[in-house]
């Protein structure tokens, strides 16, 4: 959604910054626990490069942590208190623990 609207500046002749320092707290760039560059972490909210499985496997983690929850026919979103999120390491092929964010 920001895309759009980034785009509409831009194509106004504007110009737009976009800040990212400190954006792989919380992208992880690589699909693994333990990786050179944008590893997943405890605050991770987008994994990049994972297929259909593993992202399945990552909805049902955040559904068994509560961090979904259904009420019904209503899907209710769970914010973590302290910001981190469900253990992701399990999905992504790796036994390991995910590093303290």
């Amino acid at each position: 959604c920001s895309g759009v609207h980034v785009q509409q500046v831009t194509q106004a002749g504007k110009f737009c910054a976009i800040d990212d320092q400190g954006s792989y707290t919380f992208f992880g760039m690589e699909p693994a626990c333990v990786a050179k560059f944008g590893q997943v972490g405890a605050k991770t909210w987008v994994v990049h490069h994972v297929g259909v499985e593993r992202i399945d496997c990552m909805y049902d983690a955040d559904v068994r942590d509560g961090y979904y929850e259904y009420k019904g026919d209503e899907l209710l979103i769970n914010a973590p208190a302290d910001g981190r999120f469900p253990a992701l390491c399990d999905c992504l092929g790796a036994n390991l623990t995910i590093p303290n964010g």
